[in-house]
């Protein structure tokens, strides 16, 4: 039983270590990720180096490319009331 404490014990704080160099990344230590993130897209410059098996497939049309002004819903005329 001390053996699968500790085993647990050492996990976990594996588990967190990987954890927070994973929040790391994705927020201030790659340039650019944070962004992709909240607004869900990237430059062109930015497909290519970290993903570029995904932008070569874009760039071929095996992908669907959309621009967010093609996605993004029509606003309404006038100012919603409530």
């Amino acid at each position: 039983m001390q053996l699968a404490h500790m085993i647990h014990a050492v996990s976990a704080l594996l588990m967190l270590a990987l954890m927070m160099g994973h929040i790391y990344l994705g927020t201030i230590g790659v340039k650019g990720a944070y962004s992709a993130m909240r607004t869900g897209w990237v430059d062109e410059g930015w497909a290519r180096e970290h993903h570029a098996l995904w932008y070569d497939d874009v760039k071929a049309g095996k992908i669907a490319a959309r621009r967010s002004a093609d996605a993004a819903p029509a606003a309404p005329s006038q100012p919603r009331t409530t």
